[in-house]
């Protein structure tokens, strides 16, 4: 079964990751990875998978081409490493073909069609070894070898697909909250977030709001308004003069693979239920999740969770002159959710509609 060849294929590239989730799988021969990865796409619609393998032809044309919505775009020119990741950026998980390619987590396929060519490299990166009888005593000698691998006694599809689907759950990115603390105020003529609408400051009560949701939560703000948020964890803007956008990707950079729930402080009617909502609807596959305020018929990027992968796609938009949050939204793949009660998404700036909302507010506590 051992084959004692151990010719290493010419296109062989060095080890490098091209997206948060990715799998080698090595093993089988190369039609049938294709076909496993066609199979894995067509039972996993809500995911979005991604496949990279190394051509056999020795000479290929130095042209990119990309067809979309009946467009066709071509570039002579050759993708580089970083535009392969930019490429990956909205994927779940990458596929890759590990009989050209090695990554940091390798899955063994021993269904005894081909010979079994050892590669050391690739056992030390092997999690999880699918087998059946005709190779079970050559699997059990590789867990010797290397104790940390997993067998899983079936080759078919069914249990691959019951694997990659659990491990896409288990690396679902976690939440962090963020509390946007503004900028000057200046057309409420005071800092918005130390407003106490509900017996303590604003950011405050975000803050508390967030907890119940989030892993951590952070207080956005700018250097010099720091010392106002004392004895909380800050996150003090790295990206300047970009108005809310400088706090969401400083978060996003900030945390890296994590997701970020940013809620901002002129939000005084935000509750327990739409942040319940935001976060039980959430599509972590989506660049973002968000809100449509149904009474202005606008996104509401300030209500939203974005992902890791939002940041690159921002960071790109940002370079070709895009500083609108929500204008980002709409240009991507989002989820997009409607509230329960529209009106805790109403923001407030201004001093007239502060008071109608703390009046409002006091006339529903003495009811």
């Amino acid at each position: 079964m051992i084959s004692k060849e151990h010719n290493n294929h010419k296109n062989h590239h060095p080890n490098q990751n091209f997206a948060r989730i990715e799998i080698g799988f090595w093993g089988i021969g190369c039609t049938a990875m294709q076909q496993l990865y066609t199979s894995l796409t067509e039972a996993n619609t809500n995911y979005k998978i991604g496949f990279y393998d190394i051509k056999h032809e020795e000479k290929l044309e130095a042209i990119t081409t990309l067809n979309f919505n009946n467009v066709q775009l071509q570039l002579p020119q050759t993708i580089s490493q970083y535009q392969i990741n930019q490429f990956f950026n909205a994927a779940d998980v990458v596929i890759i073909n590990g009989n050209h390619h090695h990554s940091n987590n390798m899955w063994l396929i021993l269904d005894g069609k081909k010979d079994f060519k050892p590669n050391d490299e690739h056992l030390e990166k092997t999690s999880i070894i699918f087998y059946n009888e005709q190779t079970k005593q050559l699997a059990k000698q590789l867990k010797e070898i290397h104790p940390s691998i997993q067998l899983i006694s079936e080759c078919q599809f069914d249990s691959i697909h019951q694997q990659l689907n659990a491990l896409i759950s288990k690396h679902i990115p976690t939440l962090s909250g963020i509390i946007l603390t503004g900028g000057e105020s200046t057309r409420m003529k005071e800092n918005k977030s130390l407003i106490v609408y509900h017996k303590e400051p604003q950011w405050l009560h975000l803050y508390h709001l967030l907890n119940n949701y989030c892993e951590v939560t952070f207080v956005s703000c700018t250097e010099k308004n720091a010392e106002l948020y004392d004895g909380k964890a800050l996150l003090t803007d790295t990206f300047l003069g970009l108005g809310p956008l400088s706090g969401i990707l400083t978060a996003l950079r900030y945390f890296k693979n994590k997701a970020v729930l940013i809620l901002a402080c002129d939000l005084p009617l935000i509750d327990d239920d739409a942040i319940s909502q935001l976060v039980e609807e959430r599509d972590a596959s989506k660049m973002a999740t968000t809100f449509l305020n149904s009474e202005s018929n606008f996104l509401e990027p300030l209500i939203t969770i974005y992902e890791p992968k939002a940041l690159p796609i921002m960071l790109t938009m940002m370079a070709q002159g895009y500083t609108c949050p929500r204008k980002m939204l709409m240009q991507n793949e989002i989820k997009v959710i409607h509230p329960k009660n529209a009106t805790a998404l109403k923001n407030i700036n201004h001093p007239e509609e502060k008071n109608q909302i703390l009046n409002m507010l006091l006339k529903s506590e003495n009811i």
